[in-house]
């Protein structure tokens, strides 16, 4: 038994305490929130995120109160302000999904947490993740394609894979596998007219991928798009899988 202020707490409720604290972390992590599923899009063009969240952005009177709340900018662009209470929730946000995506973590919670939980611990970036790609594929423009060059990318990620900066050069032989600008225009037969669109969706959007510059075989620099390092490749082999049965 632990006393806390002339309370006695037995460790079952300590345990209970514990689990209300992980939930409440996962609770602010984008797919089981609102407000933070808006802000993890930012920095966005205001009509970009008015055709996605117009309950946000519609009423006039709410919109300056939520600016105002949370420390956003809106202009033609929205964005956070530095230090705003917005930025901090998504430095938490970011902290907990390395926290979750452990794989020590959440192994220790859920022995101690075992015997008054029955579900395991979730993993908040797998879920948003999945939700985003998810969204990509049903996008009624984009989703065709997105479909397409993310099982492309899947099919073709490097194991392993980890780039020394983001858009840095890459000249080890055993990362290029990848899938060239070129290669990929020629697979999917569209020009890169069409596909800059959806590229764009996909890397600067929802994040999903990169693009990085690699060295060919006669010392020339091409660019090569991969999954983004927070997309595992395992975390899509069920989506593909059924997508194709």
């Amino acid at each position: 038994m632990t006393e806390i202020n002339n309370y006695e707490i037995s460790t079952t409720e300590l345990k209970k305490h514990f689990t209300n604290l992980i939930n409440a972390l996962i609770a602010i992590c984008p797919t089981r929130n609102y407000i933070t599923q808006f802000l993890m899009y930012l920095p966005e063009e205001y009509s970009l995120m008015y055709d996605s969240f117009p309950e946000f952005l519609t009423d006039k009177l709410f919109r300056g109160q939520f600016q105002y709340a949370l420390g956003l900018t809106i202009g033609p662009e929205i964005n956070y302000l530095p230090n705003s209470f917005a930025q901090n929730l998504i430095k938490l946000i970011q902290l907990t999904f390395d926290l979750f995506n452990s794989e020590e973590w959440p192994t220790r919670w859920n022995e101690l947490l075992g015997e008054i939980r029955s579900e395991k611990i979730s993993n908040p970036l797998q879920e948003w993740i999945m939700a985003k790609t998810n969204l990509a594929i049903q996008d009624p423009i984009h989703g065709k394609y997105n479909f397409k060059i993310l099982k492309i990318l899947h099919e073709n990620q490097p194991p392993n894979y980890n780039s020394d900066e983001e858009g840095g050069l890459q000249t080890n032989k055993q990362l290029e596998k990848g899938i060239k600008m070129e290669d990929l225009l020629s697979i999917l037969q569209i020009s890169k007219f069409e596909l800059d669109p959806t590229i764009h969706f996909l890397m600067d959007k929802l994040k999903l991928i990169k693009m990085i510059s690699q060295k060919n075989e006669d010392n020339t620099e091409g660019a090569v798009l991969l999954l983004e390092d927070s997309v595992k490749k395992e975390w899509l082999d069920d989506l593909f899988k059924r997508q194709t049965d």
